[in-house]
């Protein structure tokens, strides 16, 4: 009686493992494109934070040295450079949290591209094997929302065609 029991049970635990590990193994469903799409967009953000801490140091460089210079006590200069400090710390937290937010939105991005592209060549697969009533749906939020109407009819007509 007992084991009778357990099965619901064990069948629930082990549903909900297969569903979180679908949803991690699907995150990078195209790893290379999406890895690639990722390191270009990082990339091109890494850039553009390059340009602006270099303003940022021209800046500081050019308006806190003098007046750390001129700074008339020890107190003011260690007021001054505790600033600055405190300026490039912020700057630094910034852009690595920037960064992985850039580098996750990056591959959410990309994996409503590569879905699509997955479905579509799973489907193209079923065909070929000769099973003609394989159909492609995009989710709701997927790119290229008319694909699959336009790879279904095409589908469609070339059954017609062969009856």
């Amino acid at each position: 009686m007992e084991n009778s029991e357990n099965k619901p049970e064990q069948k629930s635990e082990q549903s909900t493992s297969k569903k979180s590990d679908r949803k991690l193994k699907n995150i990078l469903i195209n790893s290379d494109y999406q890895l690639r799409y990722s390191f270009i967009v990082s990339l091109s953000y890494l850039g553009l934070v390059a340009l602006l801490i270099t303003v940022s140091y021209l800046y500081l460089s050019e308006h806190y040295v003098p007046l750390i210079e001129q700074a008339v006590s020890e107190d003011i200069k260690n007021q001054l450079l505790a600033e600055v400090q405190e300026i490039i710390l912020y700057m630094g937290l910034t852009v690595v949290s920037s960064v992985l937010i850039i580098i996750l939105g990056s591959i959410v991005i990309s994996h409503r591209v590569a879905g699509p592209m997955h479905n579509l060549r799973r489907v193209c697969d079923e065909i070929r094997k000769g099973d003609f009533k394989a159909r492609v749906h995009f989710r709701s939020k997927d790119e290229f929302k008319e694909v699959p109407d336009a790879f279904n009819s095409m589908v469609d007509k070339l059954t017609e065609n062969q009856k």
